[in-house]
C-alpha cells in the first residue's frame, strides 16, 4: 500500500518536472525564433506576453469549471433585447477561449494599425465630453 503511494507521488513529481522543462524549452525556442526578427528585448516581451495569455486562458477555463452551473436569466430583458455590454459579458463567460482569441486578434490589429484604434475610440467617446472648437 505504501509502496504504491510512493510510486504515485514519484510519478506525479516526474510529470511536473517534465512539464516545467517543456515550458522552459518551448519558451526559449520561441525567444530564439523571435530574436532574429524583433531583437532581444522585443522577443523577451513577446515570450512574456505569450505566457500571460496562456495563463489567462487557463485561469478562465479553470475558474469557469470551478464555478459550476449557473442561471443565465439574471440581467436579461423580458423582450430578449440585451445591451452590447451584456452580450459581450455573456460571450466571455460562455466561451472564454473564443473571447481570449478575439482579444489577441484585436490587440494584433491595434498594434498593426494604431490609427484605426484612435478613430474607433473617437467614435465611441461620449458626446458630452467631445470638445468643439
Amino acid at each position: 500500500m505504501i509502496g504504491k503511494l510512493v510510486s504515485f507521488v514519484v510519478a506525479v513529481a516526474a510529470m511536473a518536472v517534465t512539464a516545467g522543462v517543456l515550458v522552459v524549452s518551448a519558451s526559449f525556442a520561441f525567444y530564439a525564433l523571435l530574436r532574429t526578427y524583433i531583437g532581444p528585448a522585443g522577443a523577451a516581451a513577446c515570450v512574456t506576453l505569450a505566457a500571460a495569455i496562456v495563463i489567462g486562458v487557463l485561469a478562465l477555463i479553470l475558474f469557469g469549471k470551478a464555478k459550476g452551473p449557473h442561471l443565465k436569466t439574471k440581467g436579461k430583458a423580458a423582450d430578449g433585447s440585451a445591451s452590447l455590454v451584456e452580450r459581450v459579458t455573456d460571450l466571455v463567460s460562455d466561451r472564454p477561449v473564443v473571447a481570449a482569441s478575439a482579444a489577441v486578434a484585436a490587440g494584433l490589429l491595434a498594434w498593426r494599425n494604431p490609427t484605426l484604434v484612435s478613430t474607433v475610440l473617437r467614435v465611441l467617446e461620449p458626446r458630452t465630453e467631445r470638445k468643439r472648437g
